[in-house]
Parts: structure tokens; C-alpha cells; sequence
């Protein structure tokens, strides 16, 4: 069993996402565990599919599912933060990060035959 390398830095990318700060306000940065879990759903659910793609090759769906969920992820965020504290938030490297791992599924699931 021979893991897919940009499933592998998808799922590193994601998993480092979650210590880094997401957004950037006139008051600080926001994190992800400052988020709304709810909101936050489609990032924890997209980490799970995201290595069950990796653990079980075959599912390719489990790939795409991971991608579209990481990389939608952060404008669910945005607009929690927006909603939280009424200010339009700037992205910041966790939001970033998160959104490549999404990219770099997506283009696994589209490698993938």
C-alpha cells in the first residue's frame, strides 16, 4: 500500500491549519477552536474523509468529499467570524492552509484513475 504524497501533505496542511490562526481582525486573530463548532462541521468531517482516503485507496469519493469540505471550510469560517464579531476578517495562514489541502485532494481525486 503506496500512499498518494498529495493526499499525505492535504492531510498535514489541514492538521497544521488547526493551531494557526484563521482570520486576522482589527482586535487580533481568530483561531479555529475560537470558531463555532457548527460552523466547523464541514473542516471536521473533511480532516475524517481526508484519512480515509488515505487509509482505504479505493475510495475515491472519500478524496473528493475531503476536498471539497477542506477547501469550502474556510468560507464557512468567514462567515462565522463575520457574524461573531461584525467585522470583515482578512484571511490568515490556518484559512490558507486549510483551502490548499482542499486543492491538493481535489487534484488527487482528478490524478486518480
Amino acid at each position: 500500500m503506496r500512499a498518494d504524497p498529495l493526499k499525505l501533505i492535504g492531510l498535514a496542511l489541514a492538521l497544521a491549519s488547526i493551531p494557526a490562526p484563521w482570520f486576522t481582525t482589527g482586535s487580533g486573530s481568530v483561531g479555529l477552536l475560537d470558531i463555532l463548532v457548527v460552523f466547523m462541521a464541514p473542516f471536521y468531517v473533511g480532516l475524517g474523509a481526508a484519512a480515509l482516503s488515505i487509509v482505504k485507496e479505493e475510495e475515491r469519493y472519500a478524496t473528493l468529499m475531503a476536498g471539497v469540505l477542506l477547501s469550502s471550510s474556510p468560507a464557512y469560517a468567514y462567515i462565522a467570524v463575520y457574524e461573531m464579531t461584525g467585522v470583515r476578517p482578512l484571511p490568515a495562514a490556518g484559512a490558507l492552509m486549510a483551502a490548499a489541502a482542499g486543492v491538493l485532494h481535489i487534484v488527487s481525486w482528478l490524478r486518480s484513475p
